[in-house]
């Protein structure tokens, strides 16, 4: 004995599938681009493109545009600046430090990359702080070295970082 209503059921079952899809195809479909291969400027401006749900009000750029933040204010913590640099250590920021013909050179690791370039400052503005090298010489300065290629990417005087 087969059941002859089996095949039925399935048959009615994509007819039903079937018109669901074409009744809502219509709902769901994009407006065409006007080519082929891209859209067009006017895809861009503000009604059409929205690539937040918000935009901010403040951008990062703005909002610490007058901050004076002091290296001197990471001590606050109650820790020395040995202590923060030691830290800085331990999260690859800084890799290491050593002397190369008579210049000090502060070998920098792969996390100092990813640092913007306010906290960059900030990094080399503490080292010079707490070992004081800009102070021990008229024109006292350091290097900052790759801790890959060993090679130079910057330094820093006592007028702030400069990086190629």
């Amino acid at each position: 004995m087969t059941d002859t209503k089996a095949p039925i059921r399935h048959i009615a079952a994509f007819i039903i599938m079937a018109g669901f899809l074409c009744a809502f195809a219509g709902i769901s479909h994009a407006d065409p681009k006007p080519s082929i291969f891209f859209w067009g400027p006017d895809h861009w401006d503000e009604p059409q493109f929205r690539p937040y749900f918000h935009a901010p009000k403040d951008t990062i750029d703005r909002q610490w545009h007058e901050s004076d933040l002091d290296p001197s204010d990471w001590l606050f913590q109650g820790e020395t600046g040995v202590e923060i640099i030691k830290g800085l250590y331990a999260n690859d920021v800084l890799t290491g430090q050593y002397i190369k013909k008579d210049i000090p050179v502060l070998e920098v690791g792969p996390i100092f990359y990813r640092l913007g370039d306010r906290d960059k400052r900030r990094v080399t503005a503490l080292v010079d702080q707490v070992f004081q090298v800009t102070d021990q010489k008229e024109n006292g300065l350091f290097y900052l070295n790759d801790w890959e290629t060993k090679e130079t990417i910057g330094v820093y005087t006592k007028h702030g970082l400069q990086l190629r």
